[in-house]
């Protein structure tokens, strides 16, 4: 299994987790203390609200509310977010691998 569906999977999973729907899971626990600022990361890869949403499979509107300070996000979305930062390509690219 290539490592881009192991970590979406990953991430599906936490946020099933999350929402109640799966409880066999293995939990850990992390704690992320520092806010995420998610326009410095759109803006330091050089794309728009739209583009950077549509690249990484979020909706418009989340990443307008985070911009805009209405909305926070959550863990999952922090660490999917921490990791867009640091691994952006490999991110696009395991998504569209996972939506061809």
């Amino acid at each position: 299994m290539a490592i881009g569906k192991k970590v979406l999977d990953s991430i599906r999973e936490i946020i099933e987790h999350e929402q109640g729907l799966k409880s066999n899971v293995r939990v850990s626990s992390v704690t992320i203390d520092d806010e995420v600022d998610v326009r410095s990361i759109r803006e330091s890869l050089n794309l728009s609200q739209q583009k950077f949403a549509a690249l990484y499979g979020l909706p418009v509107a989340t990443v307008q509310n985070w911009e805009s300070g209405r909305r926070k996000p959550e863990l999952a979305a922090k660490l999917f977010l921490k990791v867009v930062a640091a691994s952006p390509d490999l991110v696009a690219k395991a998504i569209r691998a996972v939506h061809k």
